[in-house]
Formats: C-alpha cells, structure tokens, sequence
C-alpha cells in the first residue's frame, strides 16, 4: 500500500475517520493547519481527501501505508488517535508505534476519543513504547 502522492510535512496527524475522525481533520484543515490523516479502512482515507477537495481544497493528506503516514508528521510527532476504545486501541498504538523515534528525546502525543479510556491509553502507549 502506498500514500495516495507525494505530500508535505505537516505538524498534525489523524488516525481514526470514522464521523467524528473525518470531521475533526476537515475542521483542523480549514482553520489552516494542514494534516495527514490515516485509517486502517483504505477508503476512508481516500473518502475523506475527496471531500477536503470538495470543501474548498482543504490540506488534508491521505495515507494508505502506516509508516509513510507518521513519517509525514514533523518531529515531535503529534497524531490525534480517534478509534473506537478496547482493541482497536491497542491495534492502532502498536501499528503506529512501529515507526515511530524510541530515543526518550522524542515525545509521542495520543489522544483517544472515547471518554473514560484516557488513562487506560496513556498506560497502553507506555507499556507498549519504549520512551
């Protein structure tokens, strides 16, 4: 699998585009900051670069490959994880996590969606990423 083109860095990446994930990377593209978002569903990606298009040719950069999508992101890598809590947690921090920096200088930033898992996330990345 492969990004869909050749893109920029940006600062912010999405994983997660269900309703709320897509909305959120649309919202964040349109007040200016360009995004790389990523879905494990290849279609979503492509689903919601189409409708940046639509709404005005918004910087949303879709990836289909795991790593070409964290390695999109500036250092430190910030990605706003919305998945749905339990296993696709886990799924998506340990995906994601294979690419990313393990030197302790390096930050890795999560946020869940789902209300009451924060904690349970935090304790998640840390067991699973050595920091």
């Amino acid at each position: 699998r492969k990004s869909i083109m050749a893109q920029p860095t940006t600062r912010i990446g999405l994983a997660g585009l269900a309703v709320m994930g897509q909305n959120l990377a649309l919202n964040i593209a349109e007040k200016g900051f360009p995004i790389s978002v990523y879905n494990r569903t290849t279609s979503k990606v492509d689903e919601t670069v189409e409708r940046a298009k639509k709404e005005g040719n918004l910087p949303v950069y879709g990836y289909h490959d795991p790593e070409a999508f964290v390695h999109s992101i500036q250092k430190p890598r910030v990605i706003i994880m919305l998945v749905k809590a339990g296993a696709p947690v886990d799924q998506t921090i340990k995906t994601l996590s294979a690419y990313m920096e393990k030197e302790r200088k390096r930050w890795l930033n999560w946020v869940c969606s789902t209300l009451g898992w924060e904690f349970q996330v935090v304790r998640k990345v840390l067991e699973m990423v050595p920091l």
